[in-house]
């Protein structure tokens, strides 16, 4: 058995351990991967990939069955995050997700750092490639339930995006944004 199968099978099944033994193993996991302690809480169902390449902060908190991913990419989490249910964070192609201090996620939020190429229409899409880019969400952000933040997006510190958005542009701070894509609603 390959070392890489070995640690997908430890990472799994510490992911549906459930309760208290689960979330202590969760966060010993972490840290030993880390080589330092952090308080992160890692809610059942949820799978980290590319740990070397994960940073966070204190008080960290993750729903039940979220994806970090941040295999050749990155990931850099502040202070006193909360993430609800299943929530995406996808680094894997490249580019940063950096998220601020004192932001809250709601569930079914998807991150996603890379697009794929569409261009050339004698090449499947897959084979295209990806577009690489940085999501960069400011402290004080609240982001509601069922919104996608797509690459070489900012939002600004205080901002609000309204549930089922899609981001596609920078927000600025202290300001409401919402809908498909997200425009500009009023100031905080």
């Amino acid at each position: 058995m390959v070392i890489n199968e070995i640690s997908d099978w430890i990472k799994y099944l510490l992911s549906v351990i459930p309760g208290k033994t689960g979330k202590y193993l969760r966060i010993l996991y972490v840290s030993i991967s880390m080589k330092k302690l952090v308080k992160v809480n890692i809610s059942h169902g949820t799978i980290l990939h590319g740990l070397k390449n994960i940073k966070f902060g204190t008080n960290v908190n993750f729903g039940p069955n979220s994806f970090i991913s941040a295999i050749e990419g990155s990931i850099k989490i502040g202070d006193n995050f909360f993430a609800n249910n299943n929530v995406h964070l996808n680094g894997d192609l490249g580019g940063e997700i950096i998220i601020g201090n004192d932001v809250l996620i709601g569930p079914n939020v998807v991150f996603r750092s890379s697009n794929h190429n569409w261009n050339l229409k004698d090449v499947p899409i897959r084979k295209q490639g990806n577009k690489i880019g940085d999501i960069i969400i400011e402290n004080d952000v609240w982001i509601g339930a069922n919104c996608v933040i797509l690459p070489n997006v900012r939002i600004g510190k205080g901002a609000v995006i309204a549930a089922g958005s899609i981001v596609n542009k920078n927000i600025t701070p202290f300001s409401l944004y919402g809908g498909v894509p997200a425009k500009f609603i009023k100031k905080r």
